[in-house]
């Protein structure tokens, strides 16, 4: 992260403005593209006066050349700068303007004005444009605006955003076109704007990609006779920090006693990515806005495996080739792909609701007995801390993109009803970081529950997270994208965790942790009874503390260890490389229930 520099924001109005009567127009661009850049590369986490002063100097002039009607921007510089569609929408939010809707208005009757509108519409907009003639009138830069646009704020936290969001989700345009892989921007997004609506994005943008890759040849040539069989493992996540590594690290690693593994890299040079259980280590990547896999596309693969799936460009792309025969994708990110060249989804038993399999996954479904994931448990020994001046802490270990503005309301609900002066702790991660996005989120989300009542954690070394969430009381679960990893952190600190109960196993997984704890109470399947449960553990104390008592003295390893599991994932494996083309015949006959490994 840069330190901030007020000399790096600032511009210099006089030679802009000469430059503009010169006609200068794309030297005005370029300039601006400058300054939007260095916004891009740190978070401001608070503004001096300095800073503020700044950063309207910059806003101010922006929006005076892009609103002039004779401001002329070729494509390149148009391009550039809707490509910092995001940066523009949170440096505005950041500044005194707080949204360009006065703008967007002044351009709209303006001749020629689509390349300006562009960079200024964002989720902060109340102003509305027909995107059926923003895609007549340009659709290379109408596509471009189109996934831009879903960056332009960390999370749905306010009604206008959520509602900004869902239009935009459901307006996926015939015209739509391939700009580039960071088209695919939205592909795992859409999932926390709208768990249903995001189906059809996908199959979209699947279908999109699959066109533009139809010509790469792809030589697979397994050695079906071979005494060991070989995996591809495909992740740009496979480092001890992540969430994706601490679920399937067990199932992986259990691989290795019978196949060859081959971990398939898609970020370049990543010294904590753990190499240990692989023979052999490729790297796929976007370069120049171009899929480079070449190492992949002659290979000896029986499987290829996605631990998880969706977060990646790179991984978006290879999942609509045929590497393998057989191809499949696990839980470290548990949302269907909808539509990609993957065949199955490896799941768990207590958590997949089976008749709603074909509502959830274009994967077919595969159950492997109890969760379908094992912990692996936090390097962390408990300090029993409480937070500082008795202050009363509830903790939202969600991240960013989980904070949804529906449930913020239940939040609301429970700060109107509560009778003790207690705080929501939010631990948003990283994506606060990107796009100067971290004093809006805290702006937005200090909107809908007040200044007072929550507090905003970013990223930090995993030992001071722990710590932190060791101040709490107890802690709520995200909802309706829940937790996993984060419901193991809360119990491994000796602390309760409520959970809303949906159909799809991201919000499911909790609660089965929760039951495998012996902890079933703190499962709620409606939001009063979620309301209530919260009520009751801030207001009643010996209920409270009993919980607390009750987790502490829990040997919470051995209750959700699981030992089992990764003998049963691999026995998954075997049964799918086995029986692949059978249960491709059945599936291709419109058989689809989901395949029970019993």
């Amino acid at each position: 992260m840069e330190t901030r520099s007020r000399e790096s924001v600032s511009i210099n109005p006089r030679n802009l403005l000469e430059l503009y009567l010169a006609g200068r127009h794309d030297e005005i661009a370029a300039e601006f593209v400058r300054v939007l850049l260095f916004l891009d590369g740190f978070s401001y986490t608070d503004l001096t006066p300095a800073d503020r002063a700044a950063l309207n100097l910059v806003v101010e002039h922006l929006l005076f050349f892009l609103t002039k009607p004779d401001f002329k921007l070729d494509d390149r510089s148009a391009e550039n700068l809707i490509r910092l569609n995001p940066v523009i929408s949170n440096v505005v939010a950041i500044s005194s303007f707080r949204n360009t809707d006065a703008q967007l208005e002044i351009m709209r009757n303006q001749s020629s004005n689509l390349l300006r509108i562009l960079p200024l519409l964002s989720v902060r907009n109340s102003a509305r444009f027909d995107y059926a003639e923003m895609f007549r009138v340009h659709p290379v830069m109408t596509s471009l605006w189109y996934t831009m646009y879903f960056q332009g704020a960390e999370a749905p936290l306010t009604a206008l955003i959520l509602d900004n969001l869902k239009r935009h989700l459901a307006h996926l345009d015939p015209r739509l076109t391939y700009i580039g892989p960071e088209l695919t921007f939205a592909y795992s997004f859409s999932t926390y704007i709208d768990i249903d609506a995001d189906r059809l994005l996908k199959q979209g943008l699947n279908a999109m990609m699959r066109k533009v890759l139809e010509n790469v040849q792809v030589k697979n040539r397994p050695h079906a006779g071979a005494a060991r069989r070989r995996i591809a493992v495909i992740t740009a996540r496979w480092t001890p920090t992540s969430a994706v590594y601490k679920s399937m690290y067990s199932m992986v690693a259990a691989l290795r006693e019978t196949y060859d593994l081959t971990l398939v890299e898609l970020i370049e040079s990543r010294h904590t990515t753990d190499r240990e259980l692989f023979d052999q280590v490729l790297l796929a990547r976007i370069n120049n806005g171009k899929l480079e896999c070449a190492p992949l596309l002659d290979n000896d693969f029986d499987m290829v495996f996605y631990p998880d799936l969706g977060m990646q460009m790179e991984e978006r792309h290879l999942s609509n080739l045929r590497l393998a025969p057989v191809q499949v994708m696990g839980l470290g990110h548990p949302v269907s792909s909808w539509g990609s060249e993957v065949d199955y989804f490896i799941s768990g038993r207590d958590v997949e609701v089976p008749k709603h399999a074909e509502d959830n996954y274009s994967e077919r479904l595969v159950l492997i007995p109890h969760a379908g994931v094992a912990p692996t448990w936090p390097a962390y020994t408990r300090q029993d801390r409480r937070a500082e001046n008795g202050a009363f802490i509830v903790n939202c270990s969600w991240s960013a993109a989980k904070c949804h503005y529906p449930h913020l309301l239940l939040l609301t609900r429970i700060l109107q009803a509560s009778q003790r002066k207690f705080r929501f702790r939010i631990f948003a991660g990283l994506g606060l970081h990107r796009h100067n996005a971290c004093i809006p989120f805290v702006q937005e989300i200090v909107s809908v529950l007040g200044v007072e009542n929550v507090e905003v954690v970013s990223e930090m070394p995993f030992p001071g997270y722990m710590a932190k969430l060791e101040e709490g009381e107890f802690g709520i679960d995200s909802y309706p994208f829940g937790g996993y990893n984060t419901v193991i952190d809360s119990l491994h600190v000796g602390l309760p965790l409520v959970t809303l109960e949906g159909g799809k196993f991201y919000n499911r997984i909790a609660s089965v942790v929760l039951r495998l704890a012996g902890l079933k109470e703190l499962i709620t399947t409606d939001a009063e009874d979620y309301v209530e449960l919260v009520l009751r553990l801030i207001h009643d104390d010996r209920y409270r503390k009993g919980l607390q008592k009750k987790v502490a003295k829990l040997d919470i390893a051995r209750l959700l260890s699981q030992p089992d599991a990764p003998r049963d994932f691999v026995r998954a494996i075997d049964y799918l490389i086995a029986n692949h083309q059978r249960l491709q015949a059945e599936t291709k006959a419109g058989k689809r229930a989901p395949i029970v490994i019993k």
